[in-house]
């Protein structure tokens, strides 16, 4: 039997739903770390909650309340706020071939958009390079849907979202 379907035969028997899993999928890093996480599960008593699955929930977050899910924002890299507030920031991947020359060319080609930037610069996340964007405090939304649309369009680029919204200002303003 799969790792998933041994997995959800265990949440069954625990009475916990996995549509209401505080983490967004599972990953593993093997056979034996599945192994060791089934043997966690096959461990708790029936009643156990998603903190008894998974201990090491951060402790803000409000299991009844998804909105609480969240996690502390960090510096993107050298070419951003040091700490808050910070402003928006564009986040775009490369497209499969990983050219760092792509890349390059796409963060000089957005200054002809006229847009005023704090920061940009390509990180190496996960073995492959990755760009990012960071507006100044006050931007609006707008800079930041084009920004990724003008990126997202450009030659060698995979894709290209917004990675956040300026700290404490709601969508759309």
């Amino acid at each position: 039997m799969s790792f998933r379907l041994q997995y959800l035969q265990e949440l069954d028997c625990l009475g916990l739903d996995e549509a209401m899993c505080p983490y967004g999928g599972m990953a593993s890093s093997g056979v034996a770390a599945e192994e060791e996480f089934l043997s966690h599960l096959r461990e708790l008593a029936v009643g156990a909650t998603w903190r008894d699955v998974f201990p090491d929930l951060p402790e803000h977050w409000d299991l009844a309340d998804p909105d609480s899910w969240t996690y502390p924002q960090r510096s993107l890299g050298p070419f951003d706020y040091p700490s808050p507030p910070r402003g928006s920031a564009v986040f775009a991947s490369l497209d499969g071939h990983g050219d760092v020359a792509a890349g390059i060319a796409a963060l000089d080609g957005i200054t002809s958009l006229g847009i005023p930037i704090f920061g940009a610069g390509m990180v190496l996340d996960r073995g492959a390079p990755h760009l990012y964007v960071v507006l100044p405090l006050g931007a609006p939304n707008e800079h930041v849907e084009e920004l990724a649309n003008f990126l997202r369009e450009q030659p060698g680029m995979g894709n290209s979202y917004p990675e956040r919204f300026e700290n404490g200002r709601p969508e759309g303003v």
